[in-house]
């Protein structure tokens, strides 16, 4: 049975950010060991796989946009301003990880760990849409929270005036 030591673990998924907060998008466990002084081995008695060692990243600050974006809905004057704090949440999580966020949204790049994390994240957003809609009285239907989550995170990728143009369209939705 591996050594397994829990201060290893954080050093390696501090490696990885260092790394993919200078900007690197195709990291490599080979990278990260020799960050951390250890056997390309030893990493994979922590991640199963680079994706592995990527989402465990990601989580830590996803985690604190999930707060966020919670405490911005709880905030929010309107569905409408609410939709508008989840996108700017959603906003400043992508753009620390834009290139891995670029890189691993690639249709080929797809793993089957990629898409169970992003269906976790599309449920949590989904979560606070469904929040959002019962603050305000507005009643949701099967799958409605889910496609508004959908498409704040599509957005949420795209530039600035993304949201304001699909405004008028999202306002549709939420009013019927």
């Amino acid at each position: 049975m591996p050594k397994i030591i829990p201060e290893l673990r954080q050093a390696l998924i501090d490696a990885a950010r260092r790394r993919i907060v200078d900007g690197e998008h195709d990291i490599t466990i080979r990278q990260v060991a020799a960050d951390c002084g250890t056997a390309v081995g030893t990493v994979y008695n922590y991640f199963p796989s680079k994706e592995h060692l990527m989402a465990s990243v990601m989580l830590v600050d996803w985690q604190q946009a999930t707060e966020e974006l919670q405490g911005r809905v709880d905030q929010a004057r309107s569905v409408m301003s609410g939709l508008r704090a989840i996108d700017g949440a959603l906003r400043r999580f992508i753009a620390i990880y834009r290139p891995a966020w670029d890189h691993y949204s690639a249709g080929s790049r797809r793993t089957e760990i990629v898409q169970d994390y992003h269906h976790m994240v599309v449920q949590q957003i989904a979560r606070g849409v469904e929040l959002l809609m019962r603050r305000f009285g507005r009643r949701t239907y099967e799958g409605e929270c889910i496609f508004l989550a959908e498409t704040l995170l599509i957005l949420s990728q795209r530039e600035e005036a993304a949201f304001d143009r699909a405004a008028p369209v999202l306002e549709r939705i939420i009013e019927n």
